[in-house]
């Protein structure tokens, strides 16, 4: 071997290793920059769960065996009035005691103290109103509920924006459904790329960042302002659905459009476009008895807000308020059937 190899081999080698040690670098600094972006975030376990995508693992502190924030047992009383709101983080929340489920089974349970009421949290963040019309099916309707309430509206909304990147047959697919296609990852998986991306996620995450910020850019929101329609109208649809189910069932239904931050104000094409998107959806559903626009309700009170959608204890506990207000002269009609009206 001559000099002039060893010398480009050792050249060779010096790169290699800066280069490898650069990426390391790079993935234990972006690593630290997203555990500090993502500190707000609620924080979930998941496995893969067939038809819901996935669910919530167990935790016997938190969590029941079905993966929700549930402490009562599944077995009801004949005594019972049993509500459950499903929905996205914001009905997950927080601290349990703190949940707009907890709070709102205290506002009832104070309006008929002689009556037994549960209001049972099934929110799962990140769902959106497809997996939580499956829940219902799969797993809620064997609470035996007497009413569901569905909190949603922003997961969905959220979707069109994510899954403008990647492109699915259906418009309000789940959050990243890209992740639960097991064959295609596989394969690529395989490929260079999809093994160096496994070893580096936050690379991946941040090369990704730049991909849809470019296609953003390009996009403009164009395409989401064009499907504002078929957008609401699958929306809606599966609202419907449930509703038909829970009716066929003898379950109350209720449907709310939760609170934005920036419906009222919007400050970018982003928050207009999505602002857009949202009344579209509330327009879709305007005429159903059992729907109701929350969207706007917290736009006096945006010291409530944690971000754009979630809100604080403070904020759940109104919330849980507008919902007994809304819901209150169902429960007395249900509650008390016998009870006669008195005329003047």
């Amino acid at each position: 071997m001559t000099n002039r190899t060893k010398y480009i081999g050792k050249i060779s080698l010096q790169i290699l290793l800066i280069f490898l040690f650069t990426v390391i670098l790079l993935e234990i600094t972006l690593g630290i920059v997203f555990k500090i972006k993502d500190r707000n975030l609620i924080e979930a376990e998941t496995y893969d769960y067939p038809y819901l995508y996935f669910k919530l693992l167990e935790d016997n502190a938190y969590r029941n065996d079905d993966g929700l924030k549930i402490l009562a047992p599944k077995e009801k009383s004949d005594s019972t009035y049993r509500i459950i709101i499903t929905g996205g983080s914001v009905t997950y929340g927080l601290e349990y005691e703190n949940t707009i489920s907890a709070n709102l089974e205290e506002i009832l349970q104070d309006s008929f103290p002689h009556k037994k009421i549960e209001v049972l949290n099934a929110g799962v963040p990140a769902y959106v109103i497809e997996q939580e019309f499956i829940l219902i099916q799969l797993v809620l309707q064997y609470y035996e509920p007497n009413m569901v309430i569905s909190l949603a509206g922003y997961n969905d909304l959220i979707t069109t924006e994510i899954n403008r990147f990647y492109p699915c047959p259906d418009i309000l697919p789940p959050h990243n459904w890209k992740d639960f296609s097991p064959i295609k990852e596989q394969s690529f998986s395989r490929k260079i790329r999809g093994r160096f991306f496994g070893i580096f996620p936050n690379i991946e995450r941040l090369a990704d960042f730049f991909n849809r910020k470019f296609y953003a850019d390009k996009n403009n929101f164009q395409e989401l302002k064009n499907n504002k329609e078929i957008i609401a109208l699958t929306y809606s649809r599966r609202v419907k659905d449930i509703e038909a189910f829970c009716r066929g069932k003898e379950i109350t239904y209720f449907n709310i459009l939760q609170p934005l931050a920036f419906i009222d104000n919007p400050k970018n094409d982003r928050e207009e476009t999505l602002a857009m998107v949202y009344k579209c959806m509330s327009d879709s559903l305007k005429a159903c008895y059992y729907y109701t626009d929350f969207s706007t309700t917290l736009v006096d009170n945006k010291n409530l807000f944690i971000d754009e959608c979630h809100i604080n204890t403070s904020g759940n506990k109104l919330i849980a308020k507008q919902i007994a207000d809304m819901i209150f002269p169902t429960l007395r009609e249900k509650l008390f059937p016998e009870k006669e009206i008195l005329v003047d």
